[in-house]
């Protein structure tokens, strides 16, 4: 009885440490693949000369994404589904979510912050 609650402080603290690793893991995911998209869109609008003309593509895609299909086409396919990753959308998945959003929130920053910043390096007012 007594080496059961020796352990429990040991126990609670090996949780505390895994819940504060897990948190800032989480936190730094979000931080460098926001920074990472921003980096890519500098990229893409050096490399296209024209930041503008991403911004409008940026535009573009975000205004087509709820026209999208709803339904997993890849059920329609012809015998190469075995080659597909399903990605981690509850969309792809039906109404049920597998992963919460919450708990992995999503990476990509807002288009209306992308489109600015791609404004800003093309001289525009944002």
């Amino acid at each position: 009885d007594h080496d059961e609650t020796d352990q429990q402080p040991a126990a609670v603290a090996t949780l505390s440490v895994s819940a504060m690793f897990w948190f800032g893991s989480v936190l730094i995911h979000r931080v460098l693949s926001r920074y990472r998209e921003y980096a890519a869109d500098r990229g893409a609008a050096e490399i296209t000369g024209s930041p503008a003309a991403l911004a409008s593509a940026l535009r573009t895609v975000d205004e087509a994404m709820p026209e999208m299909p709803d339904e997993d086409l890849r059920e329609l396919d012809g015998g190469a589904e075995a080659l597909y990753l399903a990605p981690l959308e509850a969309r792809a998945f039906g109404d049920r979510e597998l992963v919460s959003t919450d708990v992995f929130p999503e990476t990509h920053p807002p288009t209306r912050e992308r489109v600015a910043r791609l404004r800003e390096l093309a001289g525009e007012p944002a």
